[in-house]
């Protein structure tokens, strides 16, 4: 009968408790929620970068008559770029100064592709002559999506033949070649 009684006390201030907490909540143990909404901009640079494994080109005619050829240099470029909005010419060659008697040619060998969702095609087939005006030498060729981002290396050989017989001397002109965007 004890037991019983002590079970009947039990229940009711079990019952007294679960009263109270329904009419009074504890703010500790009842959930609330309030909320921030908050935009996260992410910003990611723009790249557009082309480096050469090597400083300078030197291009050597075994002869001095007009129709020798030099020897080629093969230059390997590492590029990479993720804004590219075109597609036609986006690497080009440009000489600074013309070289009287002498014609410079470059030739895209092709590009081994190390990411992005677009590679880099010859924008023609064999050599292309070089001069102060840009020569288209490869095209952008997306592979999926937006085809904008380029990553990779890519060889250009070059090489020079006389026009005409030439005398002796050392030309300096430099060769500019350019990723393009737009």
């Amino acid at each position: 009968m004890k037991q019983l009684q002590q079970e009947s006390i039990l229940k009711f201030l079990v019952g007294i408790l679960i009263t109270a907490f329904a009419l009074f909540p504890c703010p500790y143990l009842s959930a609330q929620t309030n909320h921030v909404n908050q935009q996260i901009i992410i910003e990611i640079p723009r790249v557009m970068m082309i480096e050469s494994d090597m400083d300078n080109i030197v291009l050597k005619f075994s002869d001095n008559k007009k129709g020798s050829q030099s020897d080629s240099k093969t230059v390997y470029y590492t590029v990479q770029a993720n804004d590219l909005s075109k597609n036609e010419g986006v690497l080009q060659g440009t000489l600074q100064s013309e070289i009287p008697g002498v014609v410079v040619t470059a030739d895209v060998n092709g590009f081994s592709k190390e990411g992005g969702n677009a590679h880099l095609v010859p924008a023609g087939s064999g050599a292309v002559p070089l001069s102060t005006t840009p020569a288209r030498l490869a095209d952008n060729q997306p592979d999926e999506g937006s085809g904008k981002v380029v990553r990779g290396k890519l060889s250009i050989t070059f090489k020079a033949t006389a026009e005409k017989d030439l005398e002796y001397q050392t030309i300096t002109p430099r060769v500019t070649i350019s990723i393009l965007d737009a």
